[in-house]
């Protein structure tokens, strides 16, 4: 398994383990996400540019280069589903965006099977002034006004988190994981572009991925299985991404117990390239 295969399955895994919503309160977990995630740097559009940037310098030099008086014309290969798919995502990122989410998740050990819990978000961000807002089931949970993030408490302040903000997650569940199942837009795209999975077209703007890896929770062995389908606008641009993450295994403690994790995951974008303006809270207190 690859580096970014193990993020996955051990975000994924952090999420499903415990019991779903009722480890922390809302707050207290975006606080700690909020921790998590400025130890960290998304450096992903590098990667897909350089991938697109061979691809073009490739086509140039087809079509460039003086054909032989006796050699038939060179005809450029039609994009696969892969680089027209990072295409996309290059088009989607850097750029205002709106989002609407939902994440349903649920677990089993052999006969009992925990019942399916889920939650929705939705907000806005501007990479270009690192500006934002999220709502988790309705509730206002972040404000993020020029780098300066704030968090909403259960007592209706605002706390000011200190140092900068570079970017807003949509999941208050899961945001320490690289990955984990969860409403991180980047985190999904950089699966999308680097991860091993097969990717087809459905249609005109359609696509389908597929990718199936080992992993081993710290109960037994087990097969990772991620399957879902991507819709792109006619900007090019992403619309929709659903996807199911689902891990079986058997359990090696006596006796051997079968377990599943599911994960699903449903985002819709809009609003690229609107304004996003968000205002700075009135009540507000030091983190």
């Amino acid at each position: 398994m690859n580096s970014l295969d193990s993020r996955l399955a051990s975000g994924l895994r952090d999420l499903v383990d415990g019991e779903p919503l009722s480890a922390a309160p809302t707050e207290q977990i975006l606080r700690r996400g909020v921790r998590a995630r400025r130890r960290r740097t998304a450096a992903i559009v590098g990667a897909s540019c350089a991938v697109l940037a061979v691809g073009v310098v490739a086509g140039t030099a087809l079509t460039t280069q003086p054909a032989a008086p006796d050699r038939p014309a060179l005809v450029a290969e039609a994009p696969t589903p892969r680089l027209e798919l990072v295409a996309a995502i290059t088009a989607s990122e850097n750029v205002s965006y709106r989002v609407k989410a939902t994440v349903t998740f649920n677990k089993s050990h052999g006969d009992t099977r925990a019942p399916d819990s889920s939650y929705t978000s939705e907000g806005a961000f501007d990479p270009a002034t690192t500006t934002g807002y999220s709502r988790f089931d309705g509730v206002e949970q972040q404000r993020l006004v020029d780098g300066v993030l704030y968090t909403h408490t259960m007592g209706g302040q605002f706390v000011r988190e200190s140092g900068r903000t570079e970017r807003l997650a949509f999941d208050p569940h899961v945001l320490d994981g690289a990955l984990s199942g969860s409403a991180d837009r980047e985190r999904l795209f950089e699966v999308l572009r680097q991860s091993d999975a097969k990717i087809t077209k459905k249609g005109d703007r359609a696509y389908h991925f597929e990718a199936t890896t080992k992993s081993d929770p710290g109960t037994g062995p087990a097969t990772v299985r991620l399957v879902g389908d991507v819709t792109v606008d006619a900007e090019g641009r992403v619309r929709t991404l659903r996807y199911e993450w689902r891990m079986t295994g058997r359990t090696t403690a006596e006796p051997p117990t079968e377990f599943t994790r599911e994960v699903r995951v449903n985002m819709e974008f809009s609003g690229y390239g609107a304004p996003v303006t968000v205002e700075p809270p009135a009540d507000v207190v030091t983190g």
